[in-house]
């Protein structure tokens, strides 16, 4: 991942360019194109770690366990690139599509992540858009490349949003969060159980945005 570049403007952020291997990301994208799509207006948001605990086939869990493992081995270079180990306590990894219209507004993230990473696997889509404040115009467009990751560090100050002009960007997140939900309901059996993938019962996803499984 030496070919990261570094970009300031409007808050620094980072982009990768064929973060993937060739062969990892032509499999991840051929397990993904049978997948759910987002409807119109709409998006689907895949949480892989919690697949198993819910009734899909035998299929699609050994496809998301596959994905899973093969991401978690990029996540552990990404936390060693930004010197952000011991800082998190789990890494969620996500499938997002989101069809033609669908527009997330401009946010920070939650203050539960450290380290954001997006990676556009879509041979289209449109890229993250990027603010200086809330209510400002945008400022910037990260452009959507296939394989790209584009990755920041969260603080009060990277607003960004995104859109899907045309449907079916394709996305999968790599999120390094410190803590999950709550903390009044945090304990360390259930962070020890999110980190070994089990028992998971709590996303970081906002509650109105829809989660499906494969089923």
């Amino acid at each position: 991942m030496s070919n990261s570049i570094k970009h300031s403007y409007p808050w620094t952020h980072w982009t990768t360019d064929d973060f993937l291997s060739h062969n990892d990301y032509h499999l991840i994208k051929t397990l993904m194109g049978r997948w759910p799509k987002g409807k119109a207006g709409s998006k689907v948001n895949v949480l892989l770690a919690e697949f198993h605990l819910f009734k899909e086939t035998f299929l699609y869990q050994k496809e998301a366990g596959l994905i899973d493992a093969i991401l978690m081995k990029y996540a552990k270079k990404l936390a060693k690139q930004y010197s952000i180990e011991g800082q998190y306590e789990v890494v969620e990894i996500a499938y997002s599509n989101c069809g033609k219209g669908y527009h997330y507004p401009n946010h920070c993230d939650s203050t539960h992540k450290v380290l954001s990473n997006i990676l556009y696997m879509s041979n289209r889509g449109d890229g993250t858009r990027l603010f200086e404040t809330k209510e400002g115009d945008v400022a910037k467009e990260s452009p959507w490349k296939s394989n790209r990751l584009f990755t920041f560090k969260r603080d009060d100050n990277t607003w960004h949003d995104y859109i899907s002009r045309d449907g079916n960007r394709s996305t999968i997140s790599i999120n390094f969060v410190s803590a999950m939900g709550n903390e009044k309901l945090l304990n360390l059996k259930r962070r020890k159980a999110y980190a070994e993938r089990k028992n998971i019962t709590t996303s970081i996803w906002p509650e109105k945005e829809t989660r499906l499984t494969l089923i």
